[in-house]
């Protein structure tokens, strides 16, 4: 359960906790990995109990692409959808993992974004503190989703990427709209939370899971004097036989990838995402105006929970 300056972040997949494995702590960065399963859906928990602010904005990327900007004054808070606004429409999509396979050839559309490409496989929620006061405006901006389009083995450069996030079916829903005012700057997340999420097979050949012992092969009644009579390289090799019996490889698949994610409406002109939390009700845009004092940011938010 990572934890840092008061503030927890945890993941469900399929409904069950996810298990942390290889966290590490800089700064105000803490990451690790969890493991993913094919068309299982996630659910972000945040626990603000301990920390000091009054109000939190915060924000989520899955695969490199802003799925969600909330802002909050509860305690705790749950994310397990996005939020769109697409002509002054929220669209939420329930979020999952799903098998992602690279292609070996070169196709008309490939994905050559290079935010997307670094952090395929990564999930990543970065906090601000804000001024608990917000202001309530009548619409926010209107931001654009581009799915992912097919990406070239080469490209990941020979990491590991089992899987993607994938959004669900569109619900659509009046917005409510805030404004509030960042204590931390843009570029300076209070707390970042990142997940490298991958299968558990992926984990195990990395180190980062312990692999299971190979149990020993039993010995009939019928072989025990067969057995005892074997010289030690004979032995050895009869066992290596019965462990290979039992081991099962497997490859990563490839083909091409299912067309990129569209949405109902006209394009916007910003490639970015605001999504809501369904247990609490705001929703972070950031503007570009700063303040001197405290290196405060403005922001409008969506979706308020006060």
């Amino acid at each position: 359960m990572p934890s840092l300056k008061g503030i927890t972040c945890t993941i469900e997949v399929g409904g069950v906790s996810a298990e942390e494995f290889g966290t590490e702590v800089e700064g105000s960065k803490i990451t690790c990995s969890i493991v993913s399963q094919d068309d299982k859906p996630f659910t972000f928990s945040l626990d603000f109990s301990n920390s000091t602010a009054l109000r939190h904005d915060y924000r989520l990327l899955t695969d490199g692409m802003m799925v969600a900007t909330h802002t909050t004054t509860k305690k705790t808070a749950r994310l397990k959808t996005s939020s769109l606004i697409i002509n002054g429409v929220m669209e939420r999509r329930e979020m999952r993992f799903s098998r992602f396979e690279t292609v070996d050839q070169k196709l008309d559309e490939m994905e050559s974004r290079s935010h997307i490409l670094k952090n395929m496989g990564f999930l990543e929620v970065t906090i601000h503190r804000a001024e608990k006061q917000a202001g309530r405006i009548y619409r926010g901006r209107d931001y654009k989703l581009e799915g992912i389009k097919a990406v070239h083995e080469k490209s990941l450069k020979g990491r590991a990427v089992p899987h993607k996030t994938v959004l669900g079916v569109a619900k659509y829903e009046q917005p409510n709209v805030l404004s509030t005012t960042r204590l931390d700057p843009e570029d300076q997340p209070y707390v970042t939370f990142t997940f490298r999420y991958a299968s558990k097979s992926c984990l195990q050949s990395e180190g980062l899971i312990p692999r299971s012992p190979s149990p020993e092969p039993p010995i009939r009644d019928g072989e025990r004097q067969a057995v005892e009579e074997m010289s030690p390289e004979a032995l050895r090799r009869e066992l290596l036989r019965y462990r290979a019996r039992d081991q099962d490889e497997r490859k990563p698949a490839k083909r091409e990838l299912s067309p990129p994610l569209t949405t109902r409406g006209s394009t916007a002109k910003r490639d970015s995402i605001a999504l809501e939390d369904s247990d609490s009700d705001e929703v972070v845009f950031q503007s570009e105006r700063s303040v001197k004092k405290h290196r405060v940011t403005e922001v409008i938010d969506l979706v308020s929970d006060d």
